[in-house]
């Protein structure tokens, strides 16, 4: 399963800082805004208030006040496309990585994700 999810921030943490690390821009609360899935749109209503919170690098992704899944990440920004791992700690993939590729631009993260394995 391949899944690309678009987020933006609910709110921008201080002026763009070009010494900051990629890590660093993802702190805060991100906002999914689009999601695909196999290649075809997910309706807006299944992942309605859906929210990612990533503090230091740890990313809890939640619907509402539930938590969804929780994960420690690690970024290659250095590859081409950028590449995002998440060690998810709970939920369908607890102790497994989840492979990705990722774009931070401004207050737009794109993420791309795959199923462990």
């Amino acid at each position: 399963m391949n899944m690309l999810a678009v987020l933006a921030t609910a709110f921008l943490l201080g002026g763009g800082d070009p010494a900051k690390t990629d890590l660093d821009k993802l702190q805060g609360t991100w906002v999914l805004v689009s999601m695909q899935t196999e290649g075809h749109d997910v309706a807006a209503e299944d992942f309605k208030d859906w929210t990612a919170v990533y503090e230091q690098n740890r990313v809890t992704l939640r619907a509402g006040d539930r938590v969804r899944r929780r994960g420690i990440v690690t970024l290659d920004p250095s590859r081409k496309p950028k590449a995002i791992n998440t060690w998810d700690q709970d939920g369908p993939y607890e102790d497994q990585t989840v492979p990705g590729i990722y774009e931070l631009e401004g207050d737009t993260l794109k993420l791309c994700c795959a199923r462990p394995g």
